[in-house]
Formats: C-alpha cells, sequence, structure tokens
C-alpha cells in the first residue's frame, strides 16, 4: 500500500466516527505501516482535524455519559488509559458532565436501582446504592447528594 493510499483509509477510519490518536496509531499497526511513516501520518491527520483529542474526550464522555451511564470517575480512567494528556481529560470531562446534567441522570439511575432491590432496611439499600454508583464511575460525595434527593422526595 502506498503512502497516499494508506493515508486516505486512515482518513476515512477517522471520518467515520471520532479516533484518539492511539486507535489509529493501532489501526496503522494493524495495517502493517512502517513506523516512520505513522507519525507523519497520525501528525497530518492532526493538522487536517481528521483527529482532535479535545473533540474525542468531549464525544466520548457524552456518549458514555448517556449511552452506558458511567461516571465522571470511570470516564476520565478510560481516557488515561487511552494516552490523552490529563490536563485535557481533567478541564473537558467535568463540563460534558455539566452539559450533559449528569446529576439528574444520577438521580434517575438511583431510583431505577432502588427500585430493582428487594425490600431491605434503609441502611442496607444506602450501601448497595452507593457501591453501585462507585461501580458505576459516580463519586461518593455525588452519590450521596442524589441519594438523598431522591429519599427526600
Amino acid at each position: 500500500m502506498d503512502n497516499s493510499t494508506t493515508y486516505n483509509k486512515v482518513a476515512a477510519y477517522c471520518a467515520r466516527a471520532e479516533r484518539c490518536p492511539m486507535e489509529v496509531e493501532n489501526w496503522l499497526e494493524k495495517h502493517e505501516v512502517p513506523d516512520n511513516e505513522k507519525e507523519t501520518i497520525i501528525k497530518q491527520l492532526k493538522q487536517e482535524r481528521f483527529i482532535s483529542e479535545e473533540r474525542f474526550i468531549a464525544a466520548f464522555s457524552a456518549d458514555k455519559l448517556r449511552f452506558n451511564y458511567w461516571g465522571p470517575l470511570k470516564i476520565k480512567q478510560e481516557l488515561i488509559t487511552r494516552n490523552l494528556p490529563e490536563n485535557l481529560i481533567e478541564r473537558i470531562v467535568p463540563l460534558v458532565m455539566e452539559e450533559n446534567n449528569y446529576l439528574n441522570i444520577l438521580e434517575q439511575l438511583i431510583i431505577k436501582r432502588i427500585q430493582s432491590l428487594p425490600d431491605t432496611t434503609t441502611e442496607t439499600i444506602q450501601r448497595k446504592v452507593i457501591q453501585w454508583a462507585y461501580g458505576k464511575g459516580f463519586s461518593f460525595d455525588d452519590t450521596l447528594k442524589c441519594l438523598h434527593n431522591v429519599v427526600e422526595d
């Protein structure tokens, strides 16, 4: 495969969905692109805005919150494993969470979780909900706050 053909194929791959540099690098490895060409291709993709770390972080965060019901802690951890800059993660994820009203989503999830639990003591329900929410990536403080709001209503 020559360089322009490779570039066109990887550009099409990036155009179908948001990609982080690590995903593109994995794609290039899978297609046996030489190391010296990888950097050039990734640099060109960034210049032509086929790859944007900021855009990827925002889209990934919004999708994981809306479709997988992940909290900010789990989202941040996953983004870190994709070798994205932590300063961008720390700046963008909280903005996306606020834009998507993640506390309302958490409250709705807590209501569903409480309804799915068998009748037990309030303390047991609270412990199970906190443990479940933490596993989904929501902080202890946010979970307690939302749990308190749900119990009040």
